[in-house]
């Protein structure tokens, strides 16, 4: 009975003992800045610059006992924000010392924190930087997609003014070759017309001649009307050629000259006919 009272008693005495290191503990693990060094700095310049003693902003480092800038020097305080929103979130290490990695968001005010960087370590960004970079992101690529756009539509008008660009000219030079060779035709049904007429004329004269002579050649007489019917049958069979023309405006011009001439068919079948019963009462 006595040995169970006394390990009850040891058991509570240790207990005791452990709650008071405890609570020893808890009062004297966390000393402050203020406590060991016994410096008090004021609210605007809260950081201590050990071992110096001076007291700085949370925008400064301690360099040599002398308070200096985190940020460039050629960055004015009224574009920090600025600075620390476009070079600041891409580039922490911009800045003059690596203790002012948290200088963004404790400078300025707390919606600072959601565009700066927190740590320099992590490099994390909060989710408006995360909204910022897919806006931007976003941003550029709806511009690449409008450039490539841009670039495809130029290119394909382009293609197609050089195919109907292409396609005019060879049509163009298609009918003025088509023109040349109606035109080559026209002169070619017109010059064996015009041969032809030469001679049938040139035999109508002889006729006419003749007719009017007292003397009559019959020798002369048959070649005559040999000729002239030779000639007649060469003019039919060269209006008959041309006529069969795929250019209608070939045969027209033909029959133009032809109707143009000085002959006279039904004079040229009254020579025949004339020279034809002179010819019979010969034979």
């Amino acid at each position: 009975m006595f040995m169970f009272f006394f390990l009850i008693w040891t058991r509570d005495l240790g207990l005791l003992e452990c709650q008071s290191n405890a609570l020893h503990i808890v009062e004297y693990a966390a000393p402050t800045l203020e406590t060991i060094t016994g410096i008090v700095c004021p609210a605007d310049r809260p950081a201590i610059c050990l071992p110096y003693g001076a007291c700085c902003k949370v925008s400064e480092f301690c360099h040599s006992g002398l308070c200096e800038s985190c940020f460039p020097l050629n960055v004015p305080e009224e574009s920090r924000l600025e600075w620390c929103r476009h070079t600041g979130v891409t580039n922490v290490t911009s800045m003059r010392h690596h203790t002012c990695r948290l200088a963004c968001q404790d400078v300025f005010s707390e919606t600072l924190l959601s565009v700066c960087p927190k740590t320099h370590e992590d490099n994390k960004v909060d989710v408006v930087t995360q909204a910022d970079s897919r806006h931007d992101h976003g941003c550029a690529r709806i511009s690449r997609d409008s450039c490539s756009a841009l670039w495809t539509t130029f290119t394909v008008t382009g293609v197609l003014i050089c195919c109907f660009a292409t396609l005019a000219v060879v049509c163009f030079r298609r009918r003025q070759i088509m023109i040349n060779l109606r035109n080559e035709e026209n002169k070619s049904a017109n010059q064996d017309v015009r041969d032809v007429i030469s001679r049938v004329e040139q035999v109508t004269s002889a006729l006419k001649c003749e007719n009017r002579s007292d003397q009559f050649d019959r020798e002369n007489i048959k070649d005559l009307v040999q000729s002239l019917h030779n000639q007649l049958t060469e003019l039919s069979q060269v209006l008959k050629r041309w006529s069969q023309s795929r250019d209608s405006v070939t045969t027209l011009s033909a029959m133009a000259v032809l109707e143009s001439s000085n002959i006279s068919t039904a004079l040229s079948k009254d020579v025949l006919l004339s020279r034809q019963k002179q010819l019979n009462g010969f034979v």
